[in-house]
């Protein structure tokens, strides 16, 4: 792996990303590189973000800032082979390899490895509060969630400090209980970039209860062995992309006031701020992060 002290970033972390070099969609279209140009070029986007991503594990490469806290379910150590699509949400949220670039590669990445069965959620969940995690990403679904009621509670009392991001599933899965059972929970579909226009992606589900969308072509992401893996699509994807436009929004605002809190940040996302360059679908909300970034 190589590193770069361009920037001011200093020996042995990892440089800025070209973001003239990305190819994927989602940089131009929410406005990443605005949102990159407020934060001091000493520092990474993202800085300062603790993201919890439960999920089957993030491989611990050279590319992530500081490197991921690998962690099980319960908030003991991890020290199993990292799961493939865990690192390619990580590296699509973290990442500063040049060629598969994170949207906030300075954030602190905690990893909680758990399968979709329902108590190991619950417990991944309450692991990355204790843990004092600002967002925690869930790229996946679970189709049965009895601990709805306990999991909702759960982030009201913390709705100020965390939250939480879930992905809408597919388009022949629109009735999971895990994402549509909490309302605390900022549901995340995908949709496509066609010419100038945003429609929504064939297989992700965009209906009642999706709360945003952001585009999903084009995304490269990096597999356990840091390999460049250039198909990685779908509301996983996007969720991914969605939390590192969180962490950037709640990075800008705390340089401006440290009582910005994760309510706020939640409220300012389901705002309708879209990129006025593009004939978005009625049915999407997509987020425009310069716009939402004037309202502090």
């Amino acid at each position: 792996m190589l590193y770069s002290c361009a920037g001011g970033l200093g020996a042995g972390r990892p440089a800025r990303p070209n973001l003239s070099d990305a190819k994927e969609d989602h940089f131009p279209v929410l406005g990443v590189a605005d949102l990159w140009a407020r934060i001091p070029p000493s520092e990474l986007p993202g800085s300062s973000i603790r993201v919890a991503i439960i999920d089957d594990g993030v491989a611990s490469l050279d590319y992530f800032a500081g490197r991921p806290k690998r962690f099980k379910f319960d908030g003991s150590p991890d020290t199993s082979n990292a799961g493939k699509h865990g690192t390619n949400c990580a590296s699509v949220l973290a990442s500063s390899h040049p060629q598969a670039p994170g949207i906030a590669p300075g954030v602190e990445i905690f990893s909680y490895r758990a399968s979709a069965a329902a108590d190991e959620v619950e417990a991944a969940i309450e692991s990355a509060i204790r843990a004092r995690c600002d967002l925690i990403s869930c790229s996946f679904t679970v189709p049965r969630y009895p601990h709805a009621a306990q999991t909702s509670a759960l982030l009201r009392r913390n709705r100020d400090t965390v939250l939480m991001l879930v992905s809408a599933g597919r388009r022949d899965n629109a009735s999971d209980d895990f994402a549509y059972a909490i309302p605390e929970a900022l549901i995340v579909t995908s949709c496509d970039r066609v010419d100038l226009s945003l429609v929504p992606s064939p297989n992700s589900y965009s209906g009642p209860g999706v709360h945003i969308a952001v585009p999903v072509s084009r995304v490269r992401a990096l597999n356990p062995d840091g390999e460049v893996y250039p198909g990685f699509a779908g509301s996983s994807a996007a969720t991914a992309i969605a939390t590192g436009a969180a962490a950037l929004l709640l990075s800008v605002a705390r340089r401006r006031t440290n009582s910005f809190s994760a309510a706020a940040l939640r409220a300012m996302l389901l705002r309708k701020a879209p990129p006025a360059e593009y004939d978005i679908d009625p049915g999407l909300v997509v987020p425009h992060l310069p716009t939402l970034a004037s309202q502090f």
